[in-house]
């Protein structure tokens, strides 16, 4: 367990922001009090919060092109089994052609216009879904708007539920069907800022 930066990332540089978002199915822990479980996630840029289950955010600013190049398990360490997806609720592609599932190893790249500011999910939209945003592949993609005021500091909180089936084993569909998790974290390990809370100056 490594505490994630809860500091809202920095927009890239450069005419296209560019992004590369890798798949994982590995093992660790989501809460102190729980046993571990196969977490399904995304790594970003190189950033995987490993020992949680969250994936990191993206940022963007309104009008941004944005080109994203999604790698389905790039090594064997990354232990991934099934096909993936990348699908984010901030494009309007088609998503036949942008959100279509590869094999692991393969690798698939799109681009769009961030033209919408806000707040979005992203998530593996492979069939069933259900299975794969329950087993963790959901994360947070920020359009900023280009109004946006200047503040002292930007968080990202991302809020999953996770639901355990055999210790160290795959997340229980079951239990999605039937929507009782076992932990609901924030930024993918539960009660971390009770331990670490974030600090931030008064006004």
């Amino acid at each position: 367990y490594r505490r994630p930066d809860p500091s809202l990332p920095a927009v890239p540089r450069g005419d296209v922001k560019r992004f590369t978002v890798d798949t994982a199915e590995r093992i660790t822990r989501v809460s102190d009090e729980k046993p571990g479980l196969r977490v399904w996630s995304f790594g970003v840029n190189g950033l995987m919060l490993s020992g949680t289950g969250a994936s990191p955010p993206i940022v963007v600013d309104q009008g941004d092109t944005v080109e994203i190049t999604l790698r389905n398990g790039s090594s064997e360490q990354m232990e991934v089994h099934f096909p993936h997806s990348f699908d984010t609720h901030a494009a309007e592609v088609s998503p036949q052609t942008a959100y279509k599932s590869i094999d692991p190893g393969a690798e698939l790249k799109f681009r769009f216009v961030a033209g919408h500011p806000g707040v979005f999910m992203y998530h593996c939209g492979t069939k069933p879904v259900l299975r794969h945003v329950g087993a963790g592949m959901a994360g947070a993609m920020i359009v900023r708007p280009r109004d946006l005021k200047p503040v002292d500091r930007e968080l990202w909180l991302t809020q999953q539920e996770f639901y355990l089936g055999e210790p160290n084993g795959d997340a229980s569909v079951d239990k999605m069907v039937a929507k009782t998790p076992d932990v609901v974290a924030f930024n993918g390990f539960a009660s971390q800022y009770l331990e670490q809370p974030i600090a931030v100056r008064r006004g």
